[in-house]
């Protein structure tokens, strides 16, 4: 009876060892199949898990857009991740429905290339309530090497060379929404930005480096560029057009909890041999207002 007890243990051992990750693997293709409707498919190429030390990790995933699906809320996407590395799953909290805790999630090298995104994006309520029991909280969350573009790419209409994101308790939950001294849903963020390019409605924007800390309250600006996609003449039109060269910009004492939801508070501003702004038409106080709102409004930042 014994040898029969030790036999069945090590059977289910077995399965549960060498069984659960193909299992996991494929549910985790299936369901994105499901959820979007056929939209996306992905791909994983290596996915392992370790029980007793509540860990998950995939290499080398790939999520790819079958154009044949009929979709008006799911944007044209291909996503390509080199690893991910989820640590210390909550899997009791998990199973009685609670907020789920993580210790760490680390995503390096993501590549994203993004055509447009659909007018009803993001209808579908917060995004804690699609999430698996009461939430999730991430102690640490960190994107390595980010690389992508948005618009077809042919004539994108962004370009990013470089990104990092570093991110300390992100409670995605209700209770997390309603903490008005959060980032969005996180304690503190900090992250760096290189080789930014946008068009926007009649300029082109470019950006060399963006460093933020939000723990630290500044953001700096490397080398940003507004050029207008028209000549700045001497005679006037109705489209705003604006000329601009920043080479730094240092923002101290920035309140990221307040300029989220659009109040924007600083202790100082720094601008080294700044290139002043030339605008047409002529720069009056009213008109200086016109020439940043519709930039501003296209890039999501409050209007000032």
């Amino acid at each position: 009876m014994l040898g029969g007890l030790i036999g069945l243990a090590l059977v289910v051992w077995l399965g549960i060892t060498f069984g659960l990750d193909p299992w996991l693997q494929r549910t985790l293709e299936n369901k994105v199949r499901t959820a979007s409707h056929g939209r996306y498919r992905l791909q994983v190429g290596r996915l392992r898990t370790n029980l007793r030390l509540r860990q998950l990790d995939i290499r080398a995933a790939y999520l790819t857009t079958n154009p044949t699906a009929p979709t008006d809320t799911l944007p044209t996407a291909t996503v390509a991740l080199g690893r991910l590395h989820l640590r210390g799953v909550g899997l009791w909290a998990l199973l009685r429905g609670q907020e789920v805790p993580i210790d760490s999630l680390r995503l390096d090298s993501v590549a994203v290339a993004l055509d447009r995104l659909p007018a009803g994006l993001g209808s579908g309520g917060p995004i804690y309530a699609q999430l698996p029991g009461a939430g999730l909280r991430i102690g640490y969350l960190t994107v390595r090497h980010v690389h992508g573009r948005y618009g077809p790419a042919a004539r994108p209409q962004g370009r990013l060379a470089h990104a990092d994101l570093t991110v300390r308790d992100l409670r995605l939950s209700a209770a997390g929404a309603a903490d008005s001294a959060r980032i969005g849903y996180a304690a503190a963020v900090a992250g760096r930005v290189r080789g930014l390019r946008a068009q926007v409605p009649g300029h082109a924007l470019a950006l060399g480096a963006l460093r933020f800390a939000t723990r630290a309250r500044q953001l700096i600006l490397d080398s940003l560029a507004v050029h207008p996609s028209q000549p700045i003449g001497p005679r006037r039109s109705a489209p705003v057009r604006v000329s601009l060269a920043l080479p730094r910009l240092v923002l101290t004492g920035l309140n990221a909890a307040a300029l989220v939801r659009r109040r924007f508070r600083a202790d100082s501003l720094g601008l080294h041999r700044p290139g002043w702004p030339s605008c047409c038409p002529p720069p009056s106080r009213r008109h200086c207002t016109r020439c940043w709102r519709p930039i501003c409004a296209s890039a999501g930042w409050p209007p000032w």
